[in-house]
């Protein structure tokens, strides 16, 4: 059964890191998990844990990577989110500026 706490958590950071992400679907079979397409298009399995974030490798015998947020995850998997998140920054900064002016 799937905690009431990591579902709203994998929900939240799913919409908020949604600028930088194909598309995503919250499986609950019977731990919620993400399918999240990249912008490369690519698919990774994710989940949430007590410890942290991690993509599932259902082929992997040695111990997850596991990341602090779904942002770090996102930016170690995927350049184009990396790029495009800085972008983002840019532009919320160079917003700032503008304003100064």
């Amino acid at each position: 059964m799937a905690d009431p706490d990591l579902s709203a958590e994998l929900r939240q950071a799913l919409r908020e890191q949604s600028f930088g992400i194909q598309t995503y679907e919250v499986i609950s079979d019977p731990f919620e998990y993400a399918i999240i397409t990249l912008l490369e298009g690519s698919s990774i399995n994710v989940k949430v844990t007590t410890e942290g974030w991690e993509v599932n490798e259902a082929s992997s015998l040695s111990s997850p990577q596991r990341y602090e947020t779904l942002d770090n995850l996102l930016r170690s998997n995927s350049p184009e989110y990396a790029e495009k998140e800085s972008q983002k920054l840019y532009n919320k900064l160079n917003a700032l500026f503008e304003q100064q002016q």
